[in-house]
């Protein structure tokens, strides 16, 4: 059979300058795809309530905003009886391995293995510590409601949070890419709250404040000159993501009438 050799630098451009050296005439690449399945494996290790079975439970908790990402690749080529392979699996499940060979290792007495001799810094611990706080204080902050984009997002979560802020400018390397990673983490869970705590209770507000906007609409001189019904109905989106934060297509007809209506 083949000998193997395992890549563990994170500089994939060398290793495919390695592979492109050697005449490696194939590339292999697979890309794994995180489901529930690669979660449910975890379930064992899970169970009980030592530290890192409940540390455990947390971050399989957390884990569920990556199902349908990408949480590893493995890039690889054969050359002189050799099959050379370069791994890079996602921070957060490099998170889920080390705290269930942590609990499996308690559970045992210490007759299980650690895989990891790599402990975290005090920058990943302070993040993973701080990680949920973190995710809601930015979900509720205007600008990071405000944001558009991804470097938007980034740019207001690290001005709300400064700490977070300065593990989001680091780069990709070394151990800076886990603090990248458990930031940008941070930053996910973020979003997914926006998404399903705070907006829903911004447009329910926006709801029952519907009157009110159309009355301060219909005292506005821009409102009571405008021509076309385009005119005031662009005046009413503008207003309504003024009020929120953001556009909200759904209630610009409804204040468009209730508007024309006083």
């Amino acid at each position: 059979g083949l000998g193997h050799a395992l890549w563990m630098d994170d500089d994939w451009p060398a290793f495919l300058d390695v592979a492109q050296r050697a005449g490696a005439r194939l590339i292999y690449l697979r890309v794994d795809e995180a489901n529930e399945g690669i979660l449910t494996d975890f379930d064992d290790a899970a169970d009980g309530g030592t530290e890192a079975a409940v540390a455990l439970q947390q971050a399989l908790r957390r884990a569920h905003q990556h199902l349908g990402s990408t949480f590893g690749i493995r890039v690889g080529f054969a050359c002189d009886g050799i099959l050379h392979d370069w791994t890079c699996t996602a921070v957060w499940y490099d998170e889920l391995l080390e705290l269930a060979a942590d609990s499996r290792h308690d559970r045992t007495d210490g007759n299980w293995p650690r895989p990891f001799a790599r402990t975290r810094t005090p920058e990943e611990q302070d993040i993973l510590d701080h990680a949920d706080e973190w995710a809601e204080t930015v979900s509720e902050d205007r600008p990071f409601i405000e944001a558009t984009n991804e470097a938007g997002r980034r740019e207001a979560a690290g001005i709300i949070v400064p700490e977070l802020g300065e593990h989001l400018a680091s780069t990709n390397t070394g151990d800076r890419g886990y603090t990248l990673g458990l930031s940008l983490d941070v930053l996910r869970q973020a979003e997914l709250r926006l998404k399903a705590v705070v907006k829903p209770r911004i447009e329910t507000a926006a709801e029952a404040s519907l009157d009110e906007w159309a009355v301060e609409l219909r005292a506005g001189t821009s409102y009571r000159l405008a021509l076309t019904k385009d005119e005031r109905r662009r005046l009413v989106a503008a207003l309504i993501a003024d009020k929120c934060g953001y556009r909200v297509p759904r209630l610009v007809e409804p204040l468009l009438r209730r508007t024309d209506e006083i």
